[in-house]
């Protein structure tokens, strides 16, 4: 992970550099795993790629946020605007499922709303301090 961070903050740092002039919004979409809540201590996934995975739910929690804390550092320290979308997305996901049917990896329309409305409200300049936010206990999913 540390090293695809590192990669991933010279590409910004890149971007930035080279579009100067527009203004970048470093938006963070959550796993499909770290939307809903997890009821049971672990949780098996279908990889895209390699065996089958098992998680444990505490670690489902722990990897977003370091994710995110990750993300939100590089943002900081490339000077462009952050948006946490992991709340919007698991508010959404509270009613209904956000992924699927067809595709259980990728965000469904709903999800696709809850994640544009969170962008817009960003671009609006409801930007935030541009930190990871607490996030409330997610949906069931409900398959």
């Amino acid at each position: 992970m540390q090293q695809a961070l590192l990669v991933f903050r010279a590409a910004l740092a890149l971007a930035k550099e080279t579009f100067a002039p527009i203004p970048i919004v470093l938006v963070y979409v959550p796993s499909p795993l770290a939307v809903y809540r997890l009821v049971t201590e672990e949780v098996p996934i279908d990889a895209y790629e390699g065996p089958y995975q098992v998680h444990r739910r505490e670690e489902v929690a722990r990897r977003t946020d370091e994710i995110c804390a990750g993300v939100s550092a590089i943002a900081a320290a490339v000077g462009v605007d952050f948006l946490d979308a992991r709340p919007a997305i698991r508010a959404a996901a509270r009613d209904r499922p956000v992924h699927g049917p067809g595709d259980w990896k990728h965000l469904n329309r709903a999800g696709y709303e809850a994640l544009g409305q969170a962008i817009a409200g960003a671009l609006a300049g409801e930007r935030g301090d541009g930190r990871c936010r607490a996030l409330d206990p997610p949906a069931t999913a409900a398959r």
